[in-house]
């Protein structure tokens, strides 16, 4: 569908830059397009050095209510690399009934979840909870975490009593920031925080100390980027193992029009595609929950086969990587 003018864009901007652009097509099966750009070599651009962030002066209990494992792995590794204390639950039901028995300084509440919404928990933790099991403190602060973050998403959090919201990928400054202002408002309230320990000296920063030189004997693995890439590994083999369970429940919500179950579905893969990298992965899964909530069945079963091919990746991601092939 369409009139062409997005193709007719992009072709102007290569032959602008120099380029070329081909087209190969198949009547009823689809056609791909590419182009080639001469370009300069360029030049590694010189990276900042790391300013370790200061820890919080108090350590946080924080909830989770998110259903998928792997951002429940990149929230949980994310709030215990700051300090504080991380509890996760799969859904807005077992939200609520966590928050009758334990007392949370914050919790970071998934959108869209089976059973209870992100905006339907919200609103009965506010209210107080159900009459058989109140929730401990009906104040604290509750912040959305979505991949989705137009205006219109933002107000409907809002409106359901929620204190702010998180995009998803969540990016780790801001989520320190809000750990911040959740200290400084429970302090405000007079709930007693405990002390954050003091914090040790990193592998990393000891190797600078006593002047060991990582790189060379190997041991590079100690510092930050080889964190990153070890939690990368984590995740995507949680969504690997995911995933034959995800796309099930996605064929028998399409099969069964079931327009809710499909567009939490797409959102949850969109949030993990953003935190692994995958940019289209994330851009088609938008596109498709778009359509989810629109009902729109024709889009969503024309994109099927798309986002089945973005995820067939996936199927020998964790044993490509155990064996290091992968970084």
């Amino acid at each position: 569908g369409g009139t062409g003018l997005g193709l007719a864009i992009c072709r102007q901007l290569v032959l602008l830059m120099g380029g070329t652009v081909s087209a190969e097509s198949t009547e009823g099966v689809g056609s791909t397009f590419s182009f080639v750009l001469p370009l300069a070599d360029g030049n590694k651009p010189e990276q900042a050095p790391q300013v370790p962030r200061e820890p919080h002066s108090h350590r946080l209990t924080v909830l989770c209510a998110e259903d998928f494992p792997t951002n429940q792995i990149i929230i949980r590794t994310m709030l215990e690399d700051l300090g504080h204390y991380a509890d996760v639950v799969a859904n807005g039901v077992l939200a609520v009934a966590a928050c009758a028995h334990t007392d949370y300084d914050l919790i970071l509440m998934d959108g869209r979840m089976p059973e209870m919404d992100g905006a339907s928990a919200t609103r009965l933790i506010r209210a107080g909870g159900p009459p058989d099991a109140p929730v401990r403190d009906p104040g604290l602060m509750i912040v959305a975490l979505t991949a989705n973050a137009s205006e219109e998403d933002r107000a409907r959090y809002l409106a359901s009593g929620m204190d702010d919201f998180l995009t998803k990928p969540i990016d780790e400054w801001a989520l320190y920031t809000l750990l911040g202002r959740a200290v400084r408002g429970q302090l405000e309230r007079g709930v007693a925080l405990a002390p954050m320990p003091p914090r040790g000296p990193s592998t990393s920063e000891l190797d600078a100390m006593f002047g060991v030189d990582t790189a060379a004997d190997g041991q590079a693995g100690a510092g930050p980027a080889a964190h990153d890439a070890s939690l990368q590994r984590r995740i995507r083999a949680a969504f690997a193992a995911d995933l034959p369970a995800r796309r099930a429940e996605l064929e028998e919500a399409v099969a069964m029009r079931d327009h809710e179950t499909a567009a939490r579905l797409l959102h949850g893969m969109k949030g993990s595609a953003g935190h692994l990298r995958e940019q289209a992965l994330s851009a088609l899964c938008g596109e498709l929950e778009a359509a989810a909530d629109a009902r729109d069945w024709n889009a969503i079963e024309a994109g099927l086969p798309r986002l089945y091919a973005l995820l067939g990746g996936f199927d020998t991601e964790p044993a490509a990587m155990e064996s290091g092939e992968n970084g």
